[in-house]
């Protein structure tokens, strides 16, 4: 449900899905087969399904549907019962990566393909881009380009608006594609992957001297990453402006010298977290008490707390010192988008809140949800 003006909910028009209607009442999507993973793009949507396969449907402007077939959207005025996989070569994809105009797969062997806009680096290929012209998977596929040298294997991958990371084999991170604000945490601003590939630019400092544990997840924004670290503490890094680093001031982190994400205090949650989720100017975390904390901008009711103030961006002002959202419930799932977020609760019902526009958050309507109000008065959305 949402926004669908490229066919990206898969219904076979481009009427949006969500404003006057529930999602109930749209009914299914038409696939060729089960889907076991989805992930969600600009303008387009992946899935694993299955049969071991990737597709993906809604806008290919870029490429970033990886057909080769030039920029034919799909799914806006066709049925995608038996739509083709994505050939991404002998390795088939356990995680799926999607961005604005770019996505991206981890393929069973550890390896990466990445495919859409060439620009500032977003596909990780360094010098070998020049040959593809400005998109990979206009008119060629995945499997026809390189594979993204990231050096050692891959384990995890997230894909912020116009940023890369991944989590490798042996618990480091590493990053590509543009670097302003310090987003990529290299302690500079330049983009990796334009005319170098992510392996020489080594690992991200994530770790703090003398940490014994690991960078168990990652959540990606707009201008900004975030990490959740074994020890179930959270560190972002990238740009502060609306206080989505958490640190109760609007310092960015990672740009200039001596600006390790690692040596960045950890985000006072008040708990545990057990999951993190990123839109493009804030951040939010699952705690282990299934409640939810969220910080930066509240312009669009983003944080969930009944008003539009940022939290995170003055002094003393930390996640912790403000209440948690009040979802009715127990949520043991996060996500977000661009300007809203949506959990699962311990009871398999489905709350969003934030910006409403062309009815992302499902409730029939395009009214703003958790800037006057908190996402449990609103309710479920009706799925089924």
């Amino acid at each position: 449900w949402g926004q669908n003006s490229f066919g990206q909910l898969g219904y076979g028009h481009a009427n949006n899905i969500g404003d006057t209607e529930t999602p109930a009442s749209a009914g299914d999507v038409t696939l060729p087969g089960p889907v076991e993973a989805i992930a969600l793009g600009g303008f387009h949507t992946c899935g694993l399904f299955a049969d071991g396969e990737l597709r993906c449907w809604g806008q290919s402007n870029y490429g970033q549907l990886g057909y080769g077939d030039g920029a034919n959207n799909l799914g806006d005025d066709e049925s995608l019962a038996d739509l083709a996989p994505v050939e991404l070569g002998a390795n088939p994809a356990t995680v799926l990566a999607t961005s604005e105009n770019h996505s991206c797969a981890l393929l069973d062997n550890g390896k990466i393909r990445c495919w859409g806009q060439v620009l500032n680096g977003r596909l990780g290929l360094g010098m070998l881009l020049p040959q593809y012209g400005n998109y990979i998977g206009d008119d060629e596929t995945p499997a026809d380009a390189p594979q993204v040298f990231l050096g050692p294997d891959a384990k995890a991958i997230r894909a912020g608006r116009a940023h890369t990371c991944a989590i490798t084999v042996g618990d480091q991170v590493r990053c590509w594609g543009v670097a302003a604000s310090g987003r990529l945490g290299y302690g500079n601003q330049t983009v990796i992957g334009d005319d170098e590939s992510p392996s020489d630019a080594g690992d991200v400092p994530v770790y703090p001297n003398g940490f014994m544990g690991t960078v168990s997840a990652l959540a990606l924004g707009d201008g900004h990453s975030c990490a959740l670290y074994s020890n179930d503490e959270v560190r972002c890094w990238g740009e502060a402006n609306e206080g989505q680093l958490g640190q109760g001031k609007k310092d960015d982190w990672g740009d200039g010298a001596n600006e390790a994400p690692g040596d960045l205090p950890t985000i006072s949650l008040g708990e545990s977290a057990v999951a993190i989720s990123a839109g493009n100017l804030f951040s939010c975390a699952l705690l282990s008490t299934g409640e939810v904390r969220c910080w930066g901008d509240s312009t669009k009711g983003q944080l969930g707390l009944g008003d539009t103030e940022k939290i995170g961006d003055d002094a003393g002002e930390l996640p912790d010192t403000v209440p948690v959202v009040d979802l009715g419930g127990t949520a043991i799932m996060i996500a977000s988008g661009q300007e809203h977020s949506c959990v699962v609760l311990d009871d398999y019902r489905v709350l969003c809140w934030g910006a409403n526009t062309d009815g992302r958050l499902g409730y029939g309507n395009q009214q703003t949800i958790g800037d006057t109000e908190s996402p449990s008065e609103a309710g479920a959305i009706e799925l089924f």
